[in-house]
């Protein structure tokens, strides 16, 4: 089963992924987004410890956040590779905690 890494604060790579990633999310979820705001994240990892994806809090106005799993990205070595949309989880707030899903 793959491990999870701490919830960390979201970077400006992340955010970056995250925001390239709006339409998408909101095709997958059919509503339209006010804002998209990477908050925080946490790595999830395969048993080698290789990062496999990554759970991103992601504030979307009014107070309201989804949860989006993606793969691939940057990282703060500045090693790009695109970012995939896996999933969203709607209905969290800001104060919500990030679980693996």
């Amino acid at each position: 089963m793959a491990q999870c890494g701490p919830v960390e604060v979201a970077t400006d790579y992340i955010k970056d992924d995250v925001k390239e990633l709006q339409h998408e999310a909101e095709n997958q979820m059919m509503k339209n987004f006010s804002m998209f705001e990477a908050l925080k994240f946490r790595n999830q990892y395969n048993p080698d410890g290789d990062r496999e994806s990554r759970f991103v809090k992601v504030h979307v106005g009014n107070n309201q956040c989804i949860h989006v799993k993606i793969t691939g990205g940057r990282s703060d070595s500045l090693l790009y590779r695109k970012a995939f949309l896996l999933k969203c989880q709607p209905g969290h707030t800001p104060d919500d905690d990030i679980k693996p899903f």
